[in-house]
């Protein structure tokens, strides 16, 4: 991906004030026990690394990962909305993923 585009992505998400939160999210939240408050949702979307990002789903649609707690959360640039969440071990570096089904940041 070029450098221009994701300089774009990441001013775009932090172009957003307020993220929705879908269901699926605070049902994620919920049961993968993740208490974090509104304002920690906030400041860990403005300082989480971009990932990945798609359209596979006829939305634009961004992976973050925060690396100090490594939570990670598919946002919907359109609607801006959280779509889910997780949290990955903040060591995971993924050196197993098979690329070939992914277009990585």
């Amino acid at each position: 991906m070029a450098p221009s585009m994701r300089r774009k992505l990441y001013k775009e998400i932090h172009a957003v004030t307020l993220w929705g939160k879908s269901e699926h999210f605070k049902d994620a939240l919920q049961a993968r026990q993740l208490p974090i408050t509104d304002n920690q949702v906030h400041n860990i979307i403005q300082e989480s690394n971009l990932i990945e990002f798609h359209t596979n789903e006829g939305s634009r649609r961004v992976l973050i990962r925060h690396l100090a707690t490594g939570l990670c959360m598919t946002l919907n640039l359109d609607s801006h909305d959280i779509l889910t969440g997780w949290q990955n071990d903040v060591k995971d570096n993924h050196h197993n993923l098979n690329t070939n089904k992914y277009f990585l940041l």
